[in-house]
């Protein structure tokens, strides 16, 4: 007895997709569009968070850079052109170095004035030469604290003067300090290159501790910069 086997050929559908595919599809959409939205959220979330944090790290950075390219431009007198005062009324010398501490409100900020070559032209002025820098802090009227610099060409002016003529620097500091490394390796908050506490010394380097920002966005920045030039001391420290 033979036995014939029929296979049927299935015909293709005509109808589409059916409502349960349909309905598939729009759920598994909707997932992948939810998920694409909860992780733009959160780099977006989190791109605004950042934001104020990294804009306080590049302009310590870029108050970084000024100091960087001033102390290492430091001009310095040297002997025998240099005499360390011996009387009262001497005049003192005009490569003067000085560092400081002021108060401002609980917190105590470095402030420090020294000659360079670094004079910063501005309005299209073509002086050159060795300048007169400042670095000091000064209170806003907000109550916040900014950094200024001064730049001025011999002949000086009076300390006075110098503070109404400088630019703004870095605003919001919680922090700025200086710390001058001497010949014998130790590092002071305080500097005078005319006073025989330091020898009539100038300094090696300079370390920085610098805050900007406010509240949980202001980060702290250190650097060490090395002088090129200094006077080694003209008598006992």
């Amino acid at each position: 007895m033979k036995i014939k086997l029929k296979f049927l050929t299935g015909k293709k559908s005509e109808a589409g997709f059916t409502l349960m595919e349909i309905m598939v599809a729009i759920v598994i959409l909707a997932i992948v569009m939810g998920a694409s939205y909860a992780s733009f959220s959160a780099l977006a979330g989190t791109d605004q968070a950042m934001g104020p944090m990294l804009k306080n790290l590049e302009e310590a950075r870029r108050t970084v850079v000024w100091l960087e390219r001033d102390f290492s431009s430091t001009s310095v007198s040297l002997p025998p052109a240099y005499r360390k005062p011996e009387l009262f009324e001497d005049e003192p010398d005009p490569f003067r170095f000085e560092a400081w501490e002021e108060s401002f409100g609980n917190g105590r900020f470095s402030g420090v004035r020294f000659t360079a070559d670094a004079h910063l032209s501005l309005f299209g002025s073509t002086l050159k030469g060795v300048t007169l820098i400042s670095y000091t802090i000064g209170e806003k009227k907000d109550g916040s604290l900014a950094l200024y610099r001064s730049d001025h060409i011999h002949p000086y002016p009076d300390h006075e003067r110098t503070e109404v003529l400088r630019f703004l620097v870095s605003e919001n500091i919680q922090k700025f300090t200086l710390d001058f490394l001497d010949e014998k390796g130790e590092w002071h908050r305080e500097w005078d290159s005319e006073s025989n506490r330091y020898g009539w010394a100038t300094p090696r380097a300079v370390r920085v501790r610098l805050e900007t920002g406010k509240g949980a966005d202001a980060k702290p920045m250190e650097t060490e910069i090395s002088i090129p030039v200094w006077r080694e001391s003209q008598g006992d420290l």
